[in-house]
C-alpha cells in the first residue's frame, strides 16, 4: 500500500513539475508561487518515503529545467527593466561628446518624444 501512494505522490510532483514548465513557457508566471507551495507539500509528504528510482531521477532532471528557465526568465525580466531605465533616461538627458572628446550630458525636455525605428 506504501508503494501505491508513493507512486501516487511521484506522478502528482511529476504533474506539478509538467505544469510549471507550461507556465513558465507561456509566461505566466503569476502562477509559480501556488505551484511552488504544492511541491513543497507534496515533498514535505514524501521525505519519510525517499525510493532511488528512475522516477526520482527524472523529477530531479525536470526540477533542474525548471529552475534553468526561471533563470532565463529572470533574466529576460531584468534585461527587459534595465532597457526600460535606459529608455527613461533617454528621454531626460542627451549623452554627447565635445571637440576635446569630453563626455557631455544635456538635460532633456519632459515632453521629449521617444523615437519609433522600424
Amino acid at each position: 500500500m506504501q508503494a501505491t501512494n508513493t507512486n501516487r505522490m511521484l506522478r502528482a510532483l511529476e504533474d506539478l513539475l509538467d505544469a510549471e514548465r507550461n507556465s513558465i513557457l507561456q509566461g505566466e508566471l503569476v502562477g509559480i508561487p501556488r505551484l511552488i507551495k504544492r511541491k513543497e507539500a507534496l515533498l514535505e509528504r514524501m521525505s519519510a518515503t525517499a525510493d532511488d528510482s528512475d522516477t526520482l531521477l527524472r523529477i530531479r532532471e525536470k526540477a533542474g529545467r525548471n529552475t534553468a528557465l526561471l533563470e532565463a526568465a529572470l533574466k529576460g525580466v531584468r534585461n527587459a527593466i534595465n532597457r526600460l531605465e535606459i529608455l527613461r533616461a533617454g528621454r531626460r538627458t542627451l549623452n554627447t561628446y565635445d571637440k576635446s572628446g569630453q563626455r557631455l550630458s544635456l538635460g532633456g525636455s519632459a515632453n521629449s518624444a521617444l523615437e519609433k525605428k522600424a
